[in-house]
């Protein structure tokens, strides 16, 4: 299927994260078919088949930020939650405040 102007998002089939077609590689030119994998999740799962023996943690390696539910180690998963809630709760109070900014003028 060749892209079109109204297919200008995907989901990634690795991360689940929807993003630009522009972040999927091209795997049929003729078809336009795009990759089910986004290049990050590509790149990730090439390095881990050519060095399946390497121990780095995932953060440092790739820009991609690590699941929330696909950590094993409790405490590190509670560390992850309360950054997530801290994040949220910031990002909330940005926008009441550009909305009380906004009825002012």
């Amino acid at each position: 299927m060749k892209s079109t102007p109204e297919n200008k998002f995907r989901c990634c089939s690795h991360c689940h994260r929807t993003l630009p077609i522009e972040e999927f590689y091209i795997v049929n030119k003729r078809t336009g078919k795009h990759d089910a994998y986004c290049k990050a999740c590509r790149r990730l799962m090439n390095r881990l088949r050519q060095h399946p023996d390497e121990q780095t943690e995932p953060e440092a390696r790739s820009r991609r930020r690590s699941l929330i539910f696909q950590e094993n180690d409790p405490e590190r998963r509670m560390q992850l939650i309360l950054q997530a809630c801290r994040v949220m709760r910031e990002s909330v109070m940005r926008k009441q405040m550009r909305l009380r900014e906004e009825e002012e003028k």
